[in-house]
């Protein structure tokens, strides 16, 4: 793999880039599979997100990046900042549940050959659409903390 630094900003010679492809290769090897705030969010998680969320919070607002409706997605980075909220809000979640696990728990229900619906169920959701909506309305506030 070569990663050309001068498309990616040489400030980390693409490292958080390799990462966030990694994790897509990762995840693909072992057929996770869903909806792209799901794979995209991952990957940011898996890849430290922190530091979009932040320049994008920074640029707009955390009401901005919370409002964005990752379920259409758009590519934007405002939707990589909010999708990475969302898994990190997840991923608290799960663990407030009692599984330590938080994500992990997912990716393995989803490796497992389990749809995002049967995964999300991990932390309590019924399906998709409940976590979306749940997390329109509960991200701003879990952004800024």
């Amino acid at each position: 793999m070569t990663i050309d630094t001068d498309d990616v900003g040489a400030d980390d010679n693409g490292f958080t880039v390799a990462m966030h492809e990694i994790a897509h290769a990762v995840m693909f090897a072992a057929d996770v599979d869903g909806s792209t705030w799901w794979m995209e969010g991952t990957a940011q998680f898996m890849e430290d997100g922190e530091s979009i969320l932040k320049a994008q919070v920074d640029a707009s607002s955390e009401v901005a990046i919370a409002a964005q409706d990752i379920g259409t997605w758009d590519g934007s980075l405002d939707h990589y900042a909010s999708a990475y909220g969302a898994i990190r809000y997840l991923h608290e979640q799960i663990k407030l549940q009692g599984n330590e696990d938080g994500v992990k728990a997912m990716m393995s229900e989803l490796s497992a050959g389990g749809s995002l619906d049967d995964a999300l169920g991990v932390a309590g959701y019924v399906n998709e659409a409940s976590f979306l909506a749940d997390w329109a309305a509960k991200g701003e506030a879990f952004i800024g903390t």
